[in-house]
């Protein structure tokens, strides 16, 4: 029985760190994006002939856009598992 626990308990800790490395990628991955739109500004302005008022306007419809989608995304992957830890990051369920 012990051996059967603690492959339980193994395989399911190699989850945890599976889902965690995921999650660390795609934080990783968000917040190189969120740096790299800066870092483009003058390539932006010069390239397409953009004026400061075009460049913020970009900047406000990006932050429009990743605001909206990571609460969509994280409440799609509260909603499908039901558990109580899915609460932290769906609380009003």
């Amino acid at each position: 029985m012990s051996n059967t626990t603690t492959a339980a308990s193994i395989s399911g800790g190699t989850a945890a760190f599976s889902v965690l490395g995921a999650a660390s990628l795609c934080h990783f991955l968000n917040d190189m994006m969120q740096a790299l739109l800066p870092a483009v500004y003058p390539i932006l302005q010069g390239n397409f002939a953009l004026s400061f008022v075009q460049v913020g306007f970009l900047t406000f419809v990006y932050q429009l856009t990743r605001s909206q989608a990571v609460p969509s995304v994280t409440g799609s992957a509260a909603s499908r598992s039901s558990g109580p830890r899915s609460s932290a990051s769906c609380p009003s369920r």
